[in-house]
């Protein structure tokens, strides 16, 4: 059990939860509000000062993957199938 706690939680359909907890049980969310209770036992994460927004699935995201000072060399971001030829 794992429990997200005390960050701002914007959540789909209930608004935004300041102070919120995300409460996850293998791999899935079970519980998200401003008065979960945390069971004995559960990790705990400090989220305070924080964004949380529980179900978001970033599909597509270049962060640690592009970086831009090394150049061309660096570009790994947006790859195709063949390599391009630099001159």
């Amino acid at each position: 059990m794992l429990a997200i706690r005390g960050g701002k939680v914007l959540t789909i359909t209930g608004g935004t939860i300041d102070e919120g907890t995300v409460l996850i049980n293998e791999g899935k969310i079970v519980d998200v509000g401003a008065d979960v209770e945390v069971p004995r036992g559960a990790e705990v994460i400090d989220a305070s000062g924080k964004v949380v927004m529980p179900g978001l699935v970033e599909a597509h995201c270049h962060i640690g993957i592009y970086e831009e000072t090394i150049g061309w060399a660096g570009s790994d971001g947006n790859e195709g199938p063949t390599p391009r030829r630099h001159r």
